[in-house]
């Protein structure tokens, strides 16, 4: 028994980001791993969309199980795939955080698509691969005789997790590639991404957390500290890995987690991180345990440089608390990207500037020389995507699956800004040009222009 696990390629009327081709793909090999780890008979091959020509990626699908994860930018070149995996006789199955977000619609317009995993997929995927019944599997969606079945919902423990497995991939293409992109800023050998905890205990506490959140799962999960250092250990000796980047939603928030994460570390060990860290968390007390555990660089989301703008999206923090962060970190030399989203709800021309105007300042820092700045997309599974679709015409208009990804940020700059695009995206470049980097996401080819509200 086969099966491919893809990582679709981005939709192809955006242009490429900094990152693109430099990580392989945590998700996937984590689901490698589990499989192979309860099946060895299993044959397991990983194929990543942003390392694979097209035409190449379309030839190789020849597994009788194909598991395709997608987000909402790489969802339509993930139909394309699905279309000829199933034309080849494959079992296709959808997986991945715009899968998640409406797994129904999925199930229900796309006929090739044989069914959708919601959240956590390791046992579910184990479960298909090992012939299971669909009603018997978890966090499942499909149809039955023209019915949606959804099954229960389960979640992995991030602790009993085996190692991910890369081995069907050439690792050496992503470290290359992460020298060429960021030799100059990060002298490292090479850069895996990891994840320590899952969910958020911001959005957890405050009962929704920040409007563009799409985190599908309630609850904090936190990883055995040395369950993660045996596998941060393992691909330093296997593959050369020095610098981990770690994908969690903030680092930084649990004192008790990061001192036991501390007092864990191999003596012979010394990696270095790239980690996500809300800035009302950050002191200098916290920095410095930061820097002991092998911090780098922290990335932090200003978002605005506006304090009533924050308020509106529920953001836990204010320019005095980023600038607090950002010093603490100076002083342990640890390095800052720092994040900012134009278009958030209530923007104006004025609270723009206050933006323009901040990042100015937060660009003079020696220790801030990267941002990722985009224009607010009202993601699928967000509370800022969930308000949009309250207004009758654009819930008519995007009811379904497929739908212009422009377009529906042209009605939330319209619905909840009083902006247009052209004033945002002129914002973005001024920003952009301070940083010496700019890991900002996929950028459209073609604009799609709105009004103004107001």
């Amino acid at each position: 028994m086969k099966i491919q696990l893809i990582n679709p390629p981005l939709n192809k009327d955006y242009s490429l980001s900094l990152r693109t081709g430099i990580y392989a793909p945590l998700n996937l090999a984590t689901l490698a791993g589990y499989i192979k780890h309860n099946n060895s008979s299993l044959e397991v091959e990983i194929l990543d969309g942003e390392m694979e020509s097209w035409e190449i990626l379309l030839i190789k699908i020849n597994a009788p199980i194909v598991g395709i994860s997608c987000n909402l930018m790489t969802y339509k070149t993930a139909l394309e795939i699905a279309k000829v995996a199933k034309q080849k006789g494959s079992l296709v199955i959808f997986g991945g955080p715009f899968a998640t977000s409406m797994p129904e619609k999925i199930v229900k317009n796309q006929s090739f698509i044989d069914a959708v995993v919601v959240g956590d997929g390791e046992k579910a995927m184990l479960d298909i691969v090992n012939g299971k019944g669909f009603k018997e599997i978890p966090n499942l969606v499909f149809r039955r005789n023209g019915q949606i079945i959804k099954t229960r919902r389960t979640i992995t423990n991030l602790s009993s997790l085996p190692l991910p497995d890369y081995s069907s991939l050439n690792m050496q293409e992503y470290f290359s590639n992460y020298k060429s992109r960021y030799g100059n800023h990060k002298p490292f050998n090479g850069s895996l991404a990891i994840s320590s905890i899952k969910g958020c205990e911001w959005r957890d506490s405050s009962g929704d957390g920040c409007i563009f959140c799409m985190i599908p799962n309630k609850g904090v999960q936190y990883c055995n500290p040395e369950r993660m250092w045996k596998e941060i250990e393992h691909f330093n000796l296997k593959y050369g890995v020095d610098y981990f980047w770690d994908v969690s939603d903030s680092f930084v928030d649990n004192n008790e987690w990061l001192e036991k994460f501390k007092d864990a570390k191999p003596s012979h060990l010394n990696p270095r991180f790239e980690i996500y860290g809300r800035a009302n968390r950050i002191n200098d007390r916290k920095a410095k345990l930061l820097k002991d555990i092998g911090v780098f660089e922290v990335f932090i989301g200003a978002e605005s440089g506006d304090d009533e703008i924050l308020k509106n999206i529920n953001k836990p923090v204010s320019k005095e608390l980023v600038l607090r962060a950002i010093r603490a970190l100076a002083k342990y030399d640890i390095r800052v990207t720092v994040s900012f989203v134009i278009g958030l709800p209530g923007e104006t021309k004025k609270s723009l500037s206050k933006t323009i105007s901040f990042s100015e300042e937060l660009a003079k820092y020696k220790n801030v020389i990267e941002t990722s700045t985009s224009v607010m997309m009202p993601i699928p599974g967000s509370r800022a995507f969930k308000n949009l679709m309250k207004i009758p015409e654009v819930a008519i208009k995007y009811s379904t699956d497929l739908f212009n990804l422009e377009g529906l940020r042209a009605e939330w700059i319209k619905h909840f800004t009083c902006l247009n695009y052209s004033d945002l995206e002129k914002a973005t470049n001024d920003i952009t040009s301070m940083f010496e980097l700019n890991s900002d996401f996929a950028q459209p080819k073609h604009k799609y222009i709105s009004s103004p509200c107001c």
